[in-house]
């Protein structure tokens, strides 16, 4: 009897171990008690932090990533919400380039470069988890801030427009760095495709403009406005040298334009060039314009900025920078400050 109730014990404490065993498997490791690998990149672009984590799809020894594995890319800035992206490893290529399908339905793959554990590009659509897509900017070496923001070079107006669509919106105060390459502007705000256009199509989307090195010789007529609604995201834009006509209403209702310079080259300005353009406080003039080629009404919701800046007065029409107070109206009085 005693030899058998040994027995029974025996089994019983069998029974209590495999249990256990069995009970204590919650999914988080394999058969061999192997829990499964991550790898994990970063980097950022444009002031967003990209976080891409690799899951392996089952445990292995030693881990590399393999076409099928788990991926969750989660796009990060103070004061906005996370944009994930999460779907599987399709292909692994040559030189550490991951190709990423996204599991929401019907979406395209994307690229991500790896160098060492640092993002060194992505390349393609984003498709995040809500359906939504985002597009990569640029990926600063080591990961660091950008700071100042990276200045995005087109050389079509029409990459400009692709590249600043897919964009999140921004403030005015820190606006998008662009430089534009092009041999002209493509017309008034209203044309479909041109400059003008395409900030007034991304309204919150706020843009410092370099034209610097073009060889367009005008400004058009309403270039940066159209039919009472100006391109209120521009925050800046420096005109090239070889500029030497600013059209009518040229900037008009560009509501965030704060200071500009008009270079040595111009020598005729339209009427209204800046009408209601309530925040500019700061106007430079590189050369001199006789009274004949500044239209009457060039700077008449300007105060008395036309009144200062002529060729024949040796006191005011000089080159210089020219400022005064916000809000800009027709009773401001600009100071002359070099």
């Amino acid at each position: 009897m005693r030899s058998k109730n040994i027995l029974l014990g025996i089994l019983a404490i069998m029974l209590v171990f495999t249990m256990t065993a069995v009970g204590c498997d919650n999914g988080s490791t394999d058969s061999k008690g192997n829990s499964p690998k991550k790898a994990i990149f970063q980097g950022i672009a444009a002031g967003y932090k990209y976080v891409l984590t690799i899951t392996e799809n089952k445990s292995r020894a030693a881990y590399i990533t393999v076409t099928g594995d788990s991926y969750e890319l989660r796009i990060t800035k103070a004061g906005e919400a996370d944009k994930i992206s999460k779907g599987t490893v399709s292909a692994v290529g040559a030189g550490g380039t991951l190709t990423l399908q996204p599991e929401t339905a019907n979406s395209p793959t994307f690229s991500v470069s790896i160098n060492g554990a640092d993002i060194a590009a992505i390349t393609g659509s984003i498709t995040l988890a809500d359906g939504t897509t985002v597009t990569a900017g640029d990926f600063e070496e080591g990961g660091e801030e950008p700071n100042p923001p990276t200045t995005q070079t087109f050389t079509t107006i029409a990459a400009m427009a692709t590249w600043l669509t897919a964009q999140p919106a921004n403030t005015a105060a820190t606006p998008y760095a662009v430089k534009l390459n092009v041999d002209d502007l493509g017309g008034d705000a209203g044309t479909s495709g041109s400059a003008g256009f395409v900030l007034k199509a991304n309204s919150t989307k706020y843009v410092s403009l370099d034209l610097s090195g073009n060889t367009f010789t005008s400004i058009e007529k309403e270039a940066f406005s159209y039919n009472d609604a100006g391109c209120t995201s521009l925050a800046s834009i420096t005109i090239p040298s070889t500029v030497t006509t600013i059209g009518v209403c040229a900037f008009a209702w560009c509501t965030s334009l704060t200071s500009i310079t008009i270079p040595e080259s111009v020598t005729t300005i339209g009427e209204s060039i800046f009408y209601d353009c309530t925040k500019l406080t700061s106007v430079t003039f590189q050369g001199t314009i006789t009274s004949t080629n500044l239209i009457n009404n060039a700077f008449t919701t300007n105060g008395d900025l036309r009144a200062k800046f002529y060729a024949t007065d040796a006191t005011n029409g000089t080159p210089g920078t020219y400022t005064t107070t916000a809000p800009v109206s027709s009773t401001s009085v600009w100071i002359k400050q070099n």
